[in-house]
């Protein structure tokens, strides 16, 4: 997850126009992929996934999509950040090559 507050905040207007395209189309599952660019590896990385993706979430569940996060950290640091947004339209989509 990127450090800089402009990088994070284009990813997820990204992911906005994504989650709209998704809900025009009837498409009801964005994944968004987390990896060398946007590891989630460190709790201070995991904190900012959280902060930046709540956002979204709140964006993207009254538009009936969920998202489907794919990490780069093993299932209890993924539940960690799931847990954390707190909302039905955040799931995992559980890699297992990062298991």
């Amino acid at each position: 997850m990127s450090s800089s507050p402009d990088e994070r905040a284009d990813g997820i207007a990204t992911a906005m126009q994504l989650v709209s395209n998704a809900a025009g189309i009837g498409a009801g599952i964005v994944m968004l992929p987390f990896g060398e660019r946007a590891s989630v590896r460190d709790r201070n990385a995991r904190a900012l996934a959280v902060e930046s993706l709540r956002p979204l979430a709140d964006y993207a569940g009254p538009k009936g999509v969920r998202l489907a996060l794919e990490l780069d950290v093993d299932a209890a640091r993924s539940a960690e950040i799931v847990m954390g947004l707190d909302s039905p339209a955040v799931g995992v989509c559980y890699d297992l090559g990062n298991a």
